[in-house]
C-alpha cells in the first residue's frame, strides 16, 4: 500500500494515535483532538491511504492499513500507545490490537459500525457512488455522509454552529468516493468479528443512545473477543458524538487515557 499516510501532532504526554472515520479526514475531529492535548495527551491524528483527495490507492484492505499502523509505530512512537478509532476508524484499531496486541496498550472504540447496519442499503449505497464517478464526487461524497450524520443530531441546534468546521475539514480532505466505496466494502464484505483473538487489552466503546449506525448491540459483538471492554451510551446523541457532545465525549476520553497512564 506503500506509505500513503499523513500524520498531525498534537501535544505532549500520553501517545493517543486517533483513526477518522468513513469520509472527512481527520481535520473533523481537531476540536477533541486540541482538548486532549490541552488535558496531557499526544495525538497522532492520522489520515491514511485513502482519506485525502491526494492519498488515492486503487485497492484498500485491512492488512494495508494494519502496515501503515506499523509504519507509523516504529517511526513514530516505540512503545505501546493507545489507540482511537471513530466510526469506520474503529474496525482498523479492531484490526491493528488483533495483529499487533503488543504494540497498543487500550484502545479506543468511538461509534463502532457494529453491527454493519442495514446491508442492503450500504449495497445500494455503493452502486450510487460507482455511477456517479470517482471525480465528480470526491467532495460530494463525503458532504452528503456528513450532513446524514448531522441529521441524527438535529435535536441539538449547536450542530449547526459547528458545521462550518466540520465543512471546512470535508473540503480539505476531499475524500475520493472511491474511498467510500472501497471502506463499505470493507464493512459489509470482508469484516468479520470472528477475524478477532480474544484480547486482554482495556477497552472502551462509545456510542450516542440514539445512533442507528453503532447500535446496541455493539458492546455485547464485541465483549466476546475485549474481555475488558467498558460501554457508555452517551444519551441525546446520535452517531456525531464530536459535533452533539463533544464535552462529554472529551471527558469520557480523559477520563479513560488518565487512567491507563496511572495503571
Amino acid at each position: 500500500m506503500g506509505n500513503r499516510m499523513r500524520v498531525r501532532t498534537f501535544g505532549t504526554g500520553v501517545p493517543v494515535v486517533s483513526i477518522p472515520g468513513l469520509a472527512g479526514g481527520s481535520g473533523m475531529f481537531d476540536g477533541i483532538h486540541r482538548v486532549m492535548a490541552g488535558a496531557g495527551c499526544r495525538v497522532l491524528a492520522l489520515d491514511l491511504a485513502g482519506d485525502r483527495w491526494d492519498q488515492w490507492v486503487p485497492a484498500l484492505s485491512f492488512e494495508g492499513y494494519v502496515e501503515q499502523l506499523d509504519q507509523l509505530w516504529q517511526r513514530e512512537l516505540g512503545a505501546p500507545a493507545i489507540l482511537m478509532g471513530t466510526s469506520f476508524g474503529s474496525l482498523l484499531a479492531l484490526e491493528a490490537l488483533a495483529a499487533r496486541p503488543d504494540r497498543w496498550r487500550a484502545l479506543i472504540l468511538v461509534s463502532p459500525p457494529l453491527p454493519p447496519p442495514l446491508p442492503g442499503l450500504g449495497h445500494r449505497v455503493r452502486r450510487a457512488i460507482r455511477s456517479w464517478g470517482g471525480h465528480r464526487a470526491v467532495c460530494g461524497a463525503a458532504t452528503a455522509v456528513f450532513f446524514a450524520m448531522v441529521a441524527w443530531e438535529g435535536i441539538h441546534p449547536v450542530t449547526l454552529w459547528r458545521a462550518r468546521a466540520q465543512l471546512d475539514a470535508i473540503a480539505d480532505a476531499r475524500t475520493p468516493a472511491k474511498t467510500i466505496d472501497e471502506k463499505l466494502r470493507l464493512l459489509y464484505d470482508v469484516w468479520k468479528p470472528e477475524r478477532l483473538p480474544r484480547s486482554d487489552q482495556p477497552a472502551l466503546l462509545l456510542r450516542g443512545a440514539l445512533d442507528p449506525i453503532s447500535r446496541r448491540a455493539a458492546p455485547q459483538l464485541l465483549s466476546g473477543y475485549l474481555s475488558r471492554l467498558e460501554a457508555r451510551e452517551i444519551p441525546w446523541a446520535g452517531h456525531a458524538l464530536h459535533v452533539s457532545r463533544p464535552k462529554v465525549l472529551a471527558s469520557a476520553l480523559l477520563e479513560f487515557t488518565q487512567r491507563q497512564d496511572a495503571g
